[in-house]
């Protein structure tokens, strides 16, 4: 049985979680309270929710911010914006040459290392809660190795910022 850690008003929390079904793209999560009930949460897709198993709206937000960034894939910050939770993920683009930057899988801006500029960044025109502060934290993620990239690219950051 595997453990999933979450924070929950201020504690540290490690409950025990089994993946019960992985096919495709659906996972069922039951994460065991510390009583036994079983809370089962379901990624469909894109989609993350909670399906069985009564618990209060705020821990159950906390459980399935645990599960996003565990499992999505380059997930680096989740929360509510206008009443819709928000994924934000930053992956290296294999052929593309930067990092992109998504919202709930909608590209919204891009990261770029250039050996004699250092770090560029661009947000996408349009709607959204991206700022300036936001691409430089993820840079900050990149340059401590946190968002990977590529080894030969990952040197040169590094060698950059000395």
């Amino acid at each position: 049985m595997e453990t999933l850690k979450f924070t929950y008003r201020g504690k540290e929390i490690t409950a025990p979680m089994e993946i019960v079904q992985k096919y495709g793209n659906v996972m069922t999560f039951h994460v065991i309270g510390k009583n036994g009930q079983r809370f089962i949460f379901l990624k469909y897709g894109n989609e993350w929710s909670h399906i069985e198993g009564t618990l209060s709206a705020s821990l159950r937000e906390a459980i399935l911010d645990a599960l996003i960034m565990r499992f999505e894939f380059a997930a680096v910050k989740t929360f509510i914006y206008q009443g819709k939770r928000q994924i934000v993920t930053v992956n290296w683009v294999y052929g593309g040459g930067v990092w992109d930057v998504k919202i709930n899988h909608i590209s919204r801006g891009w990261i770029a290392f250039y050996e004699n500029e250092g770090f560029r960044w661009r947000i996408s025109e349009g709607e959204t809660w991206l700022k300036p502060r936001h691409m430089e934290y993820f840079i900050e993620l990149i340059k401590a190795g946190k968002i990977v990239s590529t080894d030969p690219l990952d040197k040169k950051i590094r060698e950059a910022e000395k």
